[in-house]
């Protein structure tokens, strides 16, 4: 999440302005043996973000022979591109932290209540 601040009105446009947050999908692809990765950010939707990994990925050397190791939250969303994305080429693993942390409140993994939370406690 970032915060985006919508100008308001009057001579130098502080009066009346707005916060509010928005969510950035970020990606970033690495070649193995590679030091430098390539990144890709969106504040569009799943199906830009979908697009820019794939996009992403090819720039850092994804191809019809590579074996692709996705690490992320778990939220479905992310899971189904990703597969869409890599199919048999690829592995997806959920990061510890919202493992442990899915776990520890006893919800299924990819049910949302992780990523909701992140945005709460990202608006206090």
């Amino acid at each position: 999440m970032i915060p985006v601040m919508e100008p308001g009105r009057g001579p130098d446009r502080r009066t009346g302005k707005k916060l509010y947050w928005r969510e950035v999908r970020l990606c970033s692809a690495r070649a193995e043996g590679k030091v430098q990765p390539v990144y890709g950010a969106t504040l569009g939707n799943a199906e830009t973000a979908s697009w820019l990994w794939q996009q992403t990925a090819q720039a850092g050397g994804f191809g019809p022979k590579t074996s692709v190791h996705g690490v992320g939250d778990g939220a479905c969303w992310i899971v189904d591109k990703f597969e869409e994305n890599f199919g048999e080429q690829g592995a997806y693993l959920i990061d510890f932290y919202h493992y442990a942390g899915t776990r520890r409140r006893g919800l299924p993994i990819g049910s949302g209540e992780i990523e909701s939370g992140h945005r709460h406690v990202v608006q206090q």
